[in-house]
């Protein structure tokens, strides 16, 4: 899903990979003139004679270009301490199962690893329900209202709280690419025709529930198996970012970029095990609110995952009014089911109130002088 290429050698998947690979380096140099300054203010550490501490930051991506804001937060925490504490990414880690988030925060809680940069979509099976506001369906549309939802503590405060039991503890919860869907040609803007649809999406308790009201199954295969699928025809469609369409045009030619389903938002999880100064934490914390300010820059990256699409010939369609309102229709259960559960009720009323109630933001993504219809997501 947000690997940048296939993870297992596999001849019937070695096409996919070379493509992926080129259309990811030409992603990662649109993607270079997004990661300068975080434009805090200088760091002031206590001691300049501290040596570095060095946190090994485990991640499920091939690299930061479907995850940019991984960048972002490190380029903060090195600013902020100074160059005194560091975290360094171990991307492409634990393996290539569907459930390689769940070994991501049994490798930190366990203390194999001092750091994880999971999604909260796993965290439901982990053992906490309360990130569920954060991903419920069409609820955040536009990243201007995800920035101020992750902005308001009184929604993550009691989030974190609540990973105490999943055996990690939380440091901040930070943004990521809004998903829409992604089809091999198979338009899906109007909800009617998803029923049956083979469907791939990353293994979430909430997105799998969401589908299930358009009538999809959602298939969880491990990246490999997932290119291969994709390949044989046995998928059709899935929910994905705009960066990755645009590394995938021969995989997904088509997106619907006014349907925001969900978004990859993610959280910073420690070892209980891992030893870290008040000033260290400061440090995080400060990363974490740098990384959430600059949200918004997730919309021009959009932008040119778009442009990337429109010269590979792929289609950006639209849902109507009335197609918009049936999906959120058919959503509206799941969303209801969120809110019941305990503790949730507040955080998802704050969350959409952030969000301007599931409103999305005018747009111009499309392909100028197609006719292919612009978006209007938040970006």
């Amino acid at each position: 899903m947000e690997a940048a290429t296939s993870r297992r050698p596999r001849s019937t998947a070695a096409g996919v990979r070379a493509r992926t690979a080129a259309s990811a380096v030409g992603l990662i140099a649109l993607l270079s003139g997004c990661f300068g300054s975080t434009g805090t203010a200088e760091p002031t550490p206590s001691s300049a004679a501290h040596s570095v501490h060095h946190l090994r930051v485990v991640h499920v991506d091939s690299d930061y270009t479907l995850d940019p804001t991984t960048s972002w937060f490190a380029d903060a925490l090195a600013q902020r301490s100074g160059g005194l504490l560091e975290a360094n990414f171990a991307f492409d880690c634990c393996g290539d199962g569907p459930d390689i988030e769940q070994q991501a925060i049994h490798d930190v809680a366990s203390g194999a690893v001092d750091l994880g940069w999971v999604g909260v979509r796993a965290l439901h099976k982990a053992g906490t329900s309360a990130f569920d506001p954060l991903i419920a369906p069409m609820v955040i549309g536009s990243y201007q209202g995800m920035k101020d939802a992750l902005a308001d503590e009184d929604v993550t405060r009691g989030m974190l709280a609540s990973l105490e039991p999943v055996g990690v503890t939380g440091l901040g919860v930070v943004p990521g690419s809004i998903r829409f869907p992604l089809s091999t040609g198979v338009t899906l803007t109007d909800p009617a025709r998803w029923a049956g649809l083979p469907f791939y999406s990353f293994e979430s308790v909430v997105g799998t529930q969401s589908l299930a009201a358009l009538g999809v199954t959602a298939q969880n295969l491990g990246f490999g198996d997932r290119d291969e699928a994709f390949e044989a025809g046995r998928l059709k469609a899935q929910d994905n970012s705009l960066l990755y369409q645009s590394t995938h045009t021969e995989q997904v030619q088509q997106a619907v970029v006014n349907v925001p389903l969900w978004a990859r938002i993610s959280v910073v999880i420690a070892s209980p095990q891992l030893a870290l100064s008040d000033e260290e934490k400061a440090w995080i914390a400060g990363a974490v609110a740098d990384t959430v300010a600059r949200t918004p820059e997730l919309a021009d990256l959009d932008r040119d995952a778009v442009e990337m699409g429109c010269r590979a010939s792929s289609v950006f369609v639209t849902s109507t009014a009335a197609q918009l309102a049936e999906f959120r229709q058919r959503f509206a259960p799941v969303v209801d089911a969120i809110g019941r559960e305990t503790g949730n009720e507040q955080a998802l009323e704050r969350v959409r109130s952030a969000a301007g109630q599931g409103a999305v933001e005018d747009g111009s993504l499309g392909c100028a002088g197609t006719g292919t219809p612009s978006s209007t997501h938040g970006g």
